[in-house]
């Protein structure tokens, strides 16, 4: 009887493990560029998409807001395309955080297309990402909260598929169809993030699909 309840026991254990271990999961990251003069007043010769930092993340962590204004590292990266500072005030909320990843810049002209692959868990069911469209004062493109897991559904499996369309950071004036500069004056004070919107706007500057391996 004992050696039942041994096996018994064991065959418990092993049946945690394999819940615990299907309880994250792997997704990957496809960005493919929509950036073209026609919908775009132009493509100027630099034209990419800075790093993008990816990050898994439960219900309280917020990597930006449209209708808030950004923090210092969003800033950064909407105005120069720098990861730095974003990644260390990600790694300062601790155990909200999952998989952090950032990728490499994304040159319109000889790679329009860019994979990467994140972790998402159970307690870290959310994927939010960023990227500088550059040049531009401070401008970028992102999702915020795509929900990957939740206790009934499980995994999101299949094909996710987003638009990405021009944000603004609300701070560096100079949005505008077409002014692809760097070179512009700080806000002040600072705004609110926005969608941008208008000529040279409507059209997303890149597509985005999310499927788990």
């Amino acid at each position: 009887m004992k050696k039942v309840n041994f096996v018994l026991l064991l065959g418990a254990l092993l049946a945690q493990g394999a819940f615990a271990a299907a309880k994250e999961k792997i997704y990957r990251v496809t960005v493919t560029s929509n950036w073209n003069a026609s919908d775009h007043i132009s493509v100027p010769e630099p034209a990419h998409f800075s790093p993008f930092v990816a990050v898994s993340h439960d219900q309280s962590f917020q990597l930006y807001s449209i209708g808030q204004k950004v923090s210092r590292g969003m800033e950064l990266v909407a105005e120069l395309g720098q990861t730095d500072v974003i990644t260390r005030e990600i790694n300062r909320a601790g155990t909200c955080i999952g998989d952090l990843v950032v990728t490499r810049n994304q040159f319109v002209a000889n790679e329009p297309v860019q994979t990467f692959e994140v972790k998402v868990s159970s307690d870290h069911p959310y994927l939010s990402l960023v990227s500088m469209v550059a040049p531009s004062p401070d401008w970028f493109v992102g999702l915020n909260n795509i929900e990957l897991y939740n206790a009934e559904k499980g995994f999101s499996t299949g094909l996710i598929s987003r638009n990405l369309y021009a944000l603004n950071a609300g701070t560096e004036s100079g949005d505008r169809a077409g002014n692809y500069s760097i070179n512009n004056s700080a806000t002040s004070p600072k705004k609110a993030a926005s969608v941008l919107t208008g000529e040279g706007f409507n059209a997303p500057f890149a597509q985005i699909t999310i499927e788990d391996i």
